[in-house]
């Protein structure tokens, strides 16, 4: 089971792929007389871009970290890349996408809980 944080950092992530995917890529949209962007969750954008910054600098960290995570991470959530489709673009086997997409969503979680944490203090 996912605590509230990790659940909170899953809908960041998907909210910081839509904040920073590219013009020219389709995104999901909603049914309905307006055309919106929707992300891999199915939510409408709806963070700032001061926090979208603040989680973009929080995943960068990853990349030193967990190399293949950080590029799991921005495929899935930023370019909407299924399982399968990662694994061969990071020569993986599929069933270890899952666990780096939980690595990156435990890296954010971390990050959100330490500015917490220097915010109360």
């Amino acid at each position: 089971m996912q605590s509230e944080l990790e659940n909170r950092s899953q809908n960041d992530l998907a909210q910081w792929g839509l904040w920073g995917r590219p013009q020219y890529l389709p995104g999901y949209t909603s049914a309905g007389s307006d055309e919106v962007k929707l992300d891999v969750l199915g939510n409408a954008l709806d963070i700032t871009d001061d926090y979208a910054q603040h989680l973009d600098s929080v995943i960068s960290g990853l990349k030193f970290y967990d190399a293949k995570a950080y590029e799991t991470a921005k495929l899935f959530f930023i370019h909407g890349k299924s399982y399968r489709q990662i694994a061969v673009m990071i020569d993986v086997n599929k069933a270890k996408v899952g666990p780096l997409l939980d690595a990156a969503v435990s890296w954010v979680a971390r990050g959100l809980y330490d500015a917490e944490i220097k915010k109360a203090a």
